[in-house]
C-alpha cells in the first residue's frame, strides 16, 4: 500500500471547502481502496502474507484478506482506534 498516496489524497480533501464534495472524495478514495483489498479477497490462488517489523493501519487490512499469514516474532502490529461521541 503506498502510504504517500494516501497523504496525498488526504492532503486533497483538505483543499475541497464545500464538506458534501470532501465527503463524496473521501468516499470515493475509501470505496477504491476497498476494491483493491476485495482483488486480493476475491483471488482464486491461496494468498500468503509475510509479514515483518511494522503492520500497521491499512497493512492489517490488507493481511487480513490474505489466506494465510506469516510474520516474524518481531512483528508488531498497531490500529488507530476512533471513538465517536
Amino acid at each position: 500500500i503506498d502510504i504517500e498516496h494516501l497523504s496525498t489524497v488526504a492532503a486533497e480533501s483538505v483543499e475541497i471547502d464545500d464538506i458534501a464534495r470532501r465527503a463524496l472524495h473521501v468516499r470515493s478514495m475509501i470505496q477504491r481502496t476497498q476494491e483493491s483489498l476485495r482483488a486480493v479477497d476475491k483471488c482464486e490462488k491461496p494468498v500468503i502474507a509475510a509479514i515483518h517489523g511494522y503492520c500497521i493501519g491499512a497493512g492489517i487490512d490488507l493481511s487480513a484478506c490474505c489466506d494465510i499469514r506469516y510474520s516474524s516474532r518481531d512483528t508488531t502490529f498497531s490500529i488507530k482506534v476512533f471513538i465517536f461521541p
